[in-house]
């Protein structure tokens, strides 16, 4: 059905959306309109995170320099936790 599959499609506009609808319903869809519509927005969605991607992949060093500072953040906190509560937690006798 038609709802089922295409308005599950978000990244086309809902003029658009609405047009296909409406030829659906008439029986008159064109697979040839609408295979370039849904290109045309999938492409404007993944075009920037593609874009994205080529440029961290052309500077690895600079990757590679955010996820030591993230992982570095990140056992600084977690070395911050795990004192808190070993100094919080109650201490067990020995059995």
């Amino acid at each position: 059905e038609f709802r089922e599959g295409f308005e599950r499609v978000a990244l086309i506009d809902r003029p658009a959306v609405s047009h296909f609808r409406q030829a659906y319903a008439s029986g008159t869809l064109r697979y040839s309109e609408l295979k370039p519509a849904v290109a045309d927005a999938v492409e404007a969605t993944l075009g920037p995170i593609r874009a994205r991607r080529e440029e961290l992949v052309a500077h690895p060093d600079r990757v590679r320099a955010a996820l030591d500072a993230g992982a570095e953040r990140a056992s600084t906190i977690a070395r911050r936790t795990m004192d808190e509560y070993l100094l919080g937690a109650p201490l067990r006798a020995s059995e």
